[in-house]
């Protein structure tokens, strides 16, 4: 899981899915892109990722971010990059992605 030289990773248009726990407690990685439309990114997918200081989604639709999925990331500050989404899903992200589950769906559906 762990890196000597930061790196970052991009998830291609084919992703939809991030495993629970698949890089927890990396703490060479500083940024994640997603390209394309997102399922599910699952539980402590990146948590305790502290060199992560950036995460963008590019697709139309994140449907769920799931429980602690960026939790103890204690470089993430306002650099969420969520095109085309109202400011309140950006702060409820900010606020509560470390504690609890989130989805967000630019694809026409919106759950809090």
């Amino acid at each position: 899981k762990e890196k000597k030289n930061p790196f970052k990773i991009v998830f291609g248009e084919g992703v939809d899915f991030v495993p629970h726990n698949y890089l927890q407690s990396c703490v060479s990685l500083v940024e994640v892109v997603f390209e394309g439309e997102i399922e599910r990114i699952g539980v402590r997918a990146f948590e305790g990722c502290v060199s992560l200081t950036r995460v963008e989604f590019k697709g139309k639709c994140v449907k769920h971010i799931s429980q602690r999925s960026f939790a103890n990331c204690d470089s993430l500050g306002p650099s969420i990059v969520l095109p085309d989404v109202e400011r309140r899903f950006l702060l409820f992200f900010l606020l509560f992605v470390k504690k609890t589950t989130l989805s967000i769906h630019r694809c026409g559906r919106t759950c809090i």
